[in-house]
């Protein structure tokens, strides 16, 4: 579980720092190789992404706690 919190957290990282990236170079006006506006969709979909990806960890670890609590709690009954 630990591995797809550091995944999920790394392809956020990526997807902002593209974001800021591209918002730096259109302030200087700077060209990029790929275009502004392409390194943003790739920002805001990696972001996105990311996001599915720690909201599923953090629904399937409290799932997983509620499930263990129900199975000791029909033990202990």
């Amino acid at each position: 579980m630990k591995k797809r919190l550091l995944i999920a957290g790394c392809i956020i990282a990526i997807g902002l720092i593209l974001i800021a990236s591209s918002i730096t170079a259109s302030i200087l006006r700077d060209t990029l190789p790929l275009g502004s506006s392409l390194l943003v969709g790739i920002g805001v979909l990696l972001l996105i992404v990311g996001l599915l990806l720690l909201i599923s960890e953090i629904f399937e670890s409290l799932l997983t706690r509620g499930q263990t609590m129900l199975v000791d709690g029909l033990q202990a009954g």
